[in-house]
């Protein structure tokens, strides 16, 4: 018989009062959703980056506890500390014993700032207009539609800045004026950048049609004579695809070869898929850390980069991991490096 070796898929919904960016500025709902095919046996859920976990039995609230500081320049394991940051952490287990790893996660910020009222209120008429711009938090793709259905037509690199001229019904994709005057639509994931002067708003426009897949010609079978005059035509028989079960293929590597304790180390993560690459993490434990953490976290990129340490004199050891458009996980393998001493 077969055996299950597969976890529970997880999925964190989040809902509340928007402001006209798109962000929360009030109190928001997390409702958590596993699935297995042999059935679910346990979910929890952890606010403090792992260091407690409660067991997850209905949806939950989080309140607005102050204003957000600015958002650190690369994203680490503790991005949750602080007033209005939170990283929820979900981990499910099926009947079988199969744990989710690593968990699933949502990082939230809850921003007073962005209620309608206080905009309003607080809002200068002599201020200086500005036009919205989206900044690559990472190298991500630039697509010509809104969606990860849509072939990517270009790059924005990590700090790259392009205007924003646009945004898709739900507000999750901007679309982007990259090159001034040229044909087609450029598009990228509110994901992976971070949106500014957007106070004055940014009109909802039509998004093209989704790519039509190109149909695959199906052979027909030559008609059999029989001793009739009027031939019989076997029915054509359309191939089906089969689902895409293959995961990306992983690779990782670190700069400089031989490094000591004043060394700043390059982690870099690289992923190949036969459909497309839609998340790349990167996991490091330093000398004297007691388990892998979550540094950097790449969105619809192949290639995810995070500029570690110095560490202390002692073994390093980082892994990556890697998710495709048919939510397949890949890994690599853990890499130990040895930090010298001075």
């Amino acid at each position: 018989p077969a055996v299950d070796m597969v976890p529970p898929t997880v999925t964190i919904a989040v809902t509340g009062a928007q402001g006209t960016a798109g962000a929360w500025y009030d109190a928001v709902t997390v409702a958590v959703d596993a699935r297995d095919p042999g059935g679910v046996a346990q979910v929890r859920y952890s606010l403090d980056a792992g260091d407690s976990w409660l067991p997850y039995t209905q949806p939950f609230t989080l309140q607005a506890d102050g204003v957000p500081a600015d958002p650190p320049a690369e994203m680490v394991e503790d991005f949750g500390g602080g007033p209005g940051r939170f990283l929820v952490l979900v981990v499910a287990v099926d009947n079988a014993g199969n744990a989710l790893t690593p968990p699933a996660y949502r990082l939230i910020t809850i921003d007073p700032r962005q209620n309608p009222a206080t905009l309003a209120m607080t809002a200068s008429p002599a201020s200086t207009a500005c036009r919205p711009t989206a900044t690559a938090n990472v190298a991500a793709n630039v697509r010509w539609g809104p969606g990860l259905v849509y072939d990517p037509v270009a790059l924005l690199d990590a700090g790259q800045s392009a205007p924003i001229i646009g945004q898709n019904g739900d507000g999750s994709w901007w679309r982007l004026d990259l090159e001034p005057g040229a044909r087609g639509e450029f598009w990228i994931s509110g994901q992976v950048v971070s949106a500014s002067c957007l106070e004055a708003g940014v009109p909802v426009v039509a998004t093209p049609a989704p790519p039509t897949p190109t149909p695959t010609a199906t052979p027909t079978e030559t008609p059999t004579p029989t001793i009739t005059p009027t031939p019989t035509i076997t029915p054509t028989v359309t191939p089906t695809l089969p689902p895409d079960r293959v995961p990306p293929r992983v690779s990782v590597v670190y700069d400089p070869p031989r490094p000591d304790e004043g060394t700043v180390i390059t982690f870099t993560a690289r992923a190949e898929d036969n459909v497309g690459v839609t998340r790349l993490e990167i996991w490091v434990q330093g000398p004297g850390e007691r388990q892998l953490a979550l540094v950097q976290t790449c969105l619809d990129a192949p290639v995810c980069r995070y500029e570690g340490g110095p560490y202390a004199a002692g073994v390093v050891q980082f892994v990556a991991y890697a998710w495709d458009n048919a939510g397949n996980q890949g890994s690599s393998n853990i890499v130990s490096i040895t930090v010298l001493k001075k």
